[in-house]
C-alpha cells in the first residue's frame, strides 16, 4: 500500500472514530474486484464480504436470541433478515462515507459505483471480516 492510500485510510479512520489497526486488510475490504481487475497483485474484497456476512449474521442472532427469549424462530428469522437486509447495510455503509475510500476500476466508477447499494453494502461487510480475524 502506498502512502497516499495509507494517510487516506488513517485519516478516514480517524474521521470516523473507527479502531482499526490492520490497514492492508482494511485496505483489501475497500477494494472492489473491478479495481483488483485493472490492477496487478492486488486483492479484492470479497473472501472478507463473505467472513462479514457471517459474522454481522451471528451477531445479530445472538443478540435477537438473547434480547428477545419470548419470539419464536420465524419472527427472529423475519427481524435478522431486515436488519441484514443490503438496504440496512448499505444505509449504514452511507453513514459510514465507505464510498469516499472505496476503490472501484474505471468502468465501475464511471457508473457511480460509489453509491450503489450492492457496493455499499458488499464493502461494509468486507469492512467488517477484515476487523474479525
Amino acid at each position: 500500500m502506498d502512502k497516499k492510500r495509507l494517510s487516506e485510510l488513517k485519516k478516514f479512520l480517524k474521521l470516523k472514530k473507527l479502531p482499526f489497526s490492520k490497514l492492508e486488510l482494511l485496505d483489501r475490504a475497500l477494494t472492489h474486484r473491478s479495481f483488483a481487475n485493472e490492477q496487478k497483485g492486488v486483492d479484492h474484497n470479497e473472501t472478507l464480504e463473505f467472513l462479514g456476512d457471517s459474522v454481522i449474521q451471528l451477531v445479530v442472532n445472538e443478540y435477537l436470541f438473547r434480547t428477545y427469549p419470548m419470539f419464536r424462530e420465524n419472527k427472529l428469522s423475519r427481524i435478522k433478515s431486515y436488519v441484514v437486509s443490503k438496504k440496512i447495510l448499505y444505509l449504514i455503509a452511507k453513514e459510514l462515507s465507505i464510498g469516499s475510500v472505496l476503490r472501484l476500476g474505471r468502468g465501475e466508477a464511471a457508473t457511480d459505483g460509489f453509491n450503489k447499494e450492492s457496493n455499499l453494502a458488499n464493502a461494509l461487510e468486507a469492512v467488517i471480516g477484515a476487523f474479525f480475524p
